[in-house]
């Protein structure tokens, strides 16, 4: 791998989908103060990028999804998807830049002058505080050390494991096959299309992603995606701890320290969520896992906020709660499964705890892209003789 393939994956992987979630987060100034909030730092800006990342790729795999079922159905390959994919997502990043652009053009006085007034009442809230800045300080850096520590052990420890025998090998073969799913990884013959894996082509993305970077698939499953997934994931979780925090995020780098150390010694058996994180980020299935699922928590969490409070509904929640799902079920078949039932439930208890339900029919509206991934599954047979 050369320092070509590592810049071109910052850019694919960090840059485009900051790019592209940048219009999402800069629509809507309500949505915008609650991402100012719940931020993670005292620079603002630090948590809408976060947002606009995990947002962007979001979108950047919810479009994928579509193009990647339409061609693995259609029996194209790779070179058409490409093709296709970066001249629709180029049209979306256009557009998001441009959204951005101008709302920050109308907004920059208000902007200024909130941050004016946090600075100040940031200033007024640390005076008398002795040394408990520094200590945040010193909290904070040893949270991005052990964070840069981990992502490095990713990419020296990496190993191969059972499940490599078929999605790093399908990852490999879809790069020069005529078509997606053409040979079977664990014999080399030819095969047909499998729903199984042909509707959640998260293999295809890694050799889009390997092509993009100019880079060995193996090398990009193993190290360049765990990585930046690594990074991604923890920023999520800060977001999500700056949210069940409130007025109290002074307290977010112990709350990291913690969860990083709980993912350090999770290895209490042979299968679990820590390990899921840590060692294979570049499989769907622990990507729903340590990303997907903790997305929709805090999704969930923010719209029951909002209805307790009495709030207006912020329906920017609900696109991205239609996001995750979409992104779910790229991931895994389960993802259909995993992801709909903590909504389900959440919306059925929020309606009876606060006895409203005018958040039900957006959240039915969030889970389409779980149910037409439901269909799509169970008449995948009569799908294929239409010959699309």
């Amino acid at each position: 791998m050369t320092v070509t393939s590592v810049l071109l994956a910052v850019f694919w992987l960090v840059i485009l989908p900051v790019l592209t979630g940048s219009g999402f987060v800069a629509a809507g100034e309500g949505f915008v103060k609650k991402l100012q909030k719940n931020s993670i730092s005292p620079f603002k800006e630090m948590g809408l990028i976060i947002w606009s990342w995990f947002f962007g790729q979001l979108l950047l795999w919810c479009v994928f999804h579509c193009l990647a079922v339409y061609h693995a159905v259609a029996g194209k390959n790779l070179q058409s998807l490409k093709t296709i994919y970066l001249a629709v997502i180029g049209v979306i990043t256009l557009a998001s830049v441009g959204a951005s652009l101008i709302s920050a053009v109308k907004g920059r006085r208000g902007v200024r002058m909130a941050a004016v007034a946090e600075k100040g009442r940031a200033a007024a809230k640390g005076a008398g505080t002795g040394n408990s800045g520094s200590v945040r300080e010193l909290l904070t850096i040893l949270v991005l050390v052990i964070a840069v520590v981990q992502a490095i052990l990713q990419c020296t420890l990496a190993y191969m494991e059972v499940d490599d025998s078929y999605y790093v090998a399908e990852a490999t073969s879809s790069v020069t096959a005529e078509r997606f799913y053409a040979f079977s990884p664990y014999s080399g013959v030819s095969t047909t299309f499998d729903a199984r894996h042909g509707l959640a082509p998260f293999p295809i993305w890694i050799s889009l992603i390997s092509v993009l970077c100019r880079a060995n698939t193996a090398a990009v499953a193993h190290v360049i995606i765990p990585v930046f997934f690594l990074l991604l994931t923890y920023c999520v979780y800060a977001v999500f701890g700056a949210s069940l925090l409130g007025e109290k995020k002074e307290h977010l780098p112990l709350y990291m320290l913690f969860t990083e150390i709980l993912v350090m010694f999770g290895f209490y058996s042979y299968m679990t969520p820590e390990k899921f994180f840590i060692t294979r980020l570049r499989e769907g299935k622990a990507t729903i896992a340590s990303l997907i699922i903790p997305g929709i928590i805090i999704c969930l969490y923010l719209i029951l906020r909002e209805l307790k409070e009495e709030k207006k509904t912020d329906l920017r929640l609900y696109i991205l709660l239609f996001l995750l799902n979409g992104a779910g079920c790229l991931c895994s078949t389960l993802g259909a499964l995993l992801c709909l039932i903590p909504i389900v439930v959440c919306g059925i208890l929020g309606a009876i705890m606060f006895r409203k339900i005018r958040h039900l029919p957006l959240m039915a509206a969030a889970c389409l892209p779980c149910g037409v991934y439901a269909l799509l599954y169970v008449f995948s047979d009569k799908l294929l003789m239409l010959n699309i």
